[in-house]
């Protein structure tokens, strides 16, 4: 897909185009597009779903793909060595609602609390980031984008141990006749 307009994303007019997604799907495939990085690095990338087969979700794809986009490249940037895994899931799931959860979990340089703090200001760079290039326009993309959606993108870090974003976002859902 194509990049999305950051300066739309920022000024809050970029309009969503939500779609029936099958997200394991989407989530695959995006993480596939990271491999060779992976590999490059020596960093085992993995992906798993636990969502309930069949079911599509509402969402806008490219949105969503483009969050995934960024905060798997940053992963895979502040990872020198070790592991990077995501996990979908879908939960809290009623009638036609429920949530998507996903967590980009790394075993990076990890984040001071103060780090952390800065973190989504437009351009940040943390310590660590003297040695990578800037994560921040994309984090802040991120947020941006799943705060349109209605959705909470939270982290948790640990200076060298790594670092852990959760998304979560409410979507309507659907089953497809296998």
């Amino acid at each position: 897909g194509e990049i999305l307009d950051v300066d739309k994303i920022e000024s809050g007019n970029y309009q969503l185009q939500p779609q029936w997604v099958d997200i394991p799907t989407l989530v695959q495939n995006t993480c596939h597009s990271f491999g060779a990085i992976a590999a490059s690095k020596s960093i085992a990338l993995s992906c798993s779903s636990t969502f309930p087969d069949h079911y599509l979700v509402k969402i806008d794809p490219q949105a969503f793909k483009q969050v995934l986009s960024n905060l798997l490249s940053n992963a895979l940037k502040f990872t020198t060595e070790g592991a990077v895994k995501i996990t979908t899931s879908l939960v809290h799931i009623d009638d036609n609602h429920a949530v998507i959860k996903m967590t980009i979990m790394d075993s990076g340089s990890g984040l001071s609390q103060e780090e952390q703090q800065q973190l989504f200001k437009r351009y940040s760079q943390t310590s660590a980031g003297r040695q990578q290039t800037g994560s921040g326009l994309g984090l802040m993309i991120c947020k941006e984008l799943i705060k349109n959606m209605q959705g909470d993108l939270s982290l948790e870090s640990h200076p060298g141990i790594g670092t852990t974003f959760t998304i979560t976002i409410p979507v309507e859902i659907s089953q497809q006749v296998a």
